[in-house]
């Protein structure tokens, strides 16, 4: 993983996953190292968009698959994360989250929180959290489960106050020893307080922004131990959600149709010799049929010059000519040329070549 201490949207980081392309039969086709997916944010952070480049020939079928490309993108201004309305306010008894971070939602009748810059790990679930003592009761730690995959989601040791948050992690405050101030820890002392200069401040999940604690300010108000929270996701139908270890995609393959092998070596240039008079002449005077290329690739570019090397004749190949094209046997002003050797040049947009000779008898 890139360093994610640094709070910037731009910031070059990229997803813990790596990528499989598997067949039908969960034979793997190809493989991308998380370190080879392509990440991509816009100056706000609002907009990502991830790349999976696989490898530029993929035999699939008895076909292949010429560079395939997969995107994952996410957009996030109408994305929320969302909690009940008992986890938000002033504490009396137990720890709540502060409530100026949350706008209250009396269609949803939820509390709402926008999904901030560090939402480029944004994935739509719904996370438990389940709080649990340790140590014999002397640390508190949290369980965090993705409730869509079943993924717990692990501890996250830099996802302190100004970093990138791809996992779980509390965050001390100013009251913690010096040492881990501002920083992520896994556990907590089970006589922690909250607030900014208390010992935590607040909890990150994945993508979001500091989830702060509202103050409590004296021991004993961490949630008992096994106490489940909730903290919901709210995103429109055009997010996708950024794969975890356990996420898959289908893509399907049909129609496949056979391509003639790509090289000009296989263009046929017919009649050559051509001869005036023919039985697919239309009056003696002038032959109608023309010469043909055939076998040719979808694209191309034919050129051909008469014996003095002056370009006569431009012909464009495009997918609709089916591989095969006719000069009419008159130049570009419309007029027929004289018999001799003509040279044809045929170049393709990737740099293919050939150069071959017509004779015309006329």
């Amino acid at each position: 993983m890139s360093s994610r201490k640094a709070d910037l949207a731009t910031f070059t980081v990229y997803p813990l996953f790596s990528a499989y392309l598997e067949d039908e039969t969960h034979d793997t086709l190809a493989f991308i190292p998380a370190n080879q997916i392509l990440w991509v944010a816009d100056t706000g952070g609002l907009a990502a968009k991830y790349t999976y480049i696989f490898p530029s020939d993929i035999l699939f079928n008895g076909a292949v698959l010429s560079g395939p490309t997969f995107e994952v993108q996410t957009n996030l201004p109408e994305c929320y994360y969302t909690v009940d309305t008992s986890l938000v306010g002033t504490p009396t008894t137990t720890w709540k989250l502060l409530a100026s971070q949350w706008t209250y939602d009396s269609t949803l009748k939820m509390y709402k929180q926008p999904v901030k810059s560090r939402g480029a790990f944004f994935s739509g679930s719904a996370y438990k959290i389940t709080w649990k003592y340790v140590d014999n009761g002397d640390s508190v730690t949290l369980e965090v489960v993705d409730t869509l995959t079943g993924i717990t989601i692990p501890f996250d040791p830099v996802a302190g106050r100004d970093s990138i948050a791809t996992g779980w992690s509390f965050v001390c405050g100013a009251g913690a020893p010096a040492a881990l101030r501002l920083k992520a820890v896994e556990k907590i002392p089970a006589t922690a307080t909250t607030g900014l200069a208390r010992y935590v401040m607040a909890i990150r999940l994945p993508g979001t922004d500091l989830m702060r604690f509202a103050d409590f300010t004296t021991q004993g108000g961490i949630p008992a131990d096994g106490t489940e929270w909730i903290i919901g996701t709210l995103a429109p139908s055009t997010v996708t959600r950024i794969p975890s270890s356990v996420d898959y995609y289908e893509i399907e393959v049909s129609g496949l149709q056979s391509v003639p092998d790509y090289t000009l070596n296989n263009v046929k240039v017919v009649p050559n010799p051509y001869y005036v008079l023919t039985p697919l002449d239309k009056d003696k005077q002038f032959r109608t049929g023309g010469i043909r290329f055939t076998n040719l690739p979808k694209n191309a570019t034919i050129r051909i010059y008469n014996p003095g090397g002056d370009l006569v004749k431009v012909i464009e190949v495009t997918p609709e000519n089916d591989g095969e094209v006719k000069w009419d046997l008159l130049t570009e002003y419309g007029i027929r040329p004289a018999s001799g050797i003509y040279i044809y040049y045929i170049k393709t947009p990737d740099g293919k070549e050939k150069t071959g000779k017509i004779a015309l008898i006329f």
